[in-house]
């Protein structure tokens, strides 16, 4: 089940940052994992999509960021593939982070494609 921003804070010392990108609407987080996962909404097409976030390693892009946009490309039947991503993206609290941008796949969605 989704969590409420209340509760992801009280378990999660990371904020949760307000983020515009492209024409994805941020619903709310929906992971507590070392970077933080967004439901985010299309105003375009009205679907779903699970936004990554990478905050920067000090001036740097992240290490982990930059791990995962090397597949960005790869295509396969039981991946679920990035739709987008940028390297940088300022926040309103002045954070650099790095996004990347994936269809939301729902836990049983995709095991009963597999």
């Amino acid at each position: 089940s989704v969590l409420t921003r209340e509760e992801l804070e009280k378990e999660d010392d990371t904020p949760f940052v307000p983020i515009k990108f492209d024409d994805l609407l941020v619903i709310e987080r929906i992971s507590r994992a070392k970077f933080s996962v967004y439901l985010a909404k299309s105003t375009t097409n009205h679907k779903f999509y699970a936004m990554k976030i990478f905050p920067f390693e000090g001036d740097e892009l992240n290490q982990f960021y930059l791990n995962e946009i090397r597949f960005a490309d790869l295509q396969h039947p039981n991946i679920v593939v990035s739709s987008k991503h940028q390297d940088e993206l300022p926040t309103s609290n002045n954070m650099k982070i790095s996004v990347l941008v994936t269809p939301f796949v729902p836990h049983n969605e995709f095991l009963m494609q597999l």
